[in-house]
């Protein structure tokens, strides 16, 4: 899942196909977005949700968040 960054409703967002696949919204220059990702067993109870944040650029996205997402020992 793709959407904006905000306090309600975090608009505009392209969803995952079996939520209902909504493309309506438009992604412009200097808006932040994140880029959601959820692993976990499919049909369970737990899971975790990731998610990388990126601001639009004319030419692309740039990265936001540099935190590591795998377990560093």
């Amino acid at each position: 899942m793709v959407h904006g960054i905000g306090l309600c409703d975090e608009w505009p967002s392209i969803r995952y196909p079996t939520d209902g696949g909504d493309k309506s919204g438009r992604f412009l220059k200097n808006m932040t977005i994140t880029v959601e990702s959820y692993i976990g067993k499919v049909g369970g109870k737990e899971g975790v949700k990731l998610e990388q944040q990126y601001l639009v650029r004319e030419n692309g996205l740039e990265l936001m968040s540099h935190h590591p997402l795998e377990d560093i020992q």
